[in-house]
């Protein structure tokens, strides 16, 4: 039994509360009026009135690559750590 950690299908409306992003863990927020915040843990946020959705973990092996498309079309290449 490891620490879980949750991906971008963990998507919540927290009306009044608070939320706890682990250490590896990185979460959007968006408020009321949608202004966007990303959260890297470990930490602990309180809401109101906002929508929380944790994001999906990806990484390269010293033998993998992770291919970035941009959205002005460029696409890049990040090969894992040697």
């Amino acid at each position: 039994m490891g620490i879980e950690f949750r991906s971008g299908g963990y998507v919540r409306h927290v009306l009044m509360g608070g939320r706890t992003i682990k250490d590896g863990e990185a979460a959007a927020i968006w408020n009321v009026n949608g202004v966007h915040k990303q959260i890297i843990g470990p930490r602990r946020v309180y809401m109101y009135n906002s929508t929380i959705r944790f994001l999906t973990r990806h990484k390269a092996e010293s033998h993998q690559y992770i291919c970035i498309s941009h959205r002005d079309g460029r696409v890049e290449h990040k090969y894992g750590p040697a």
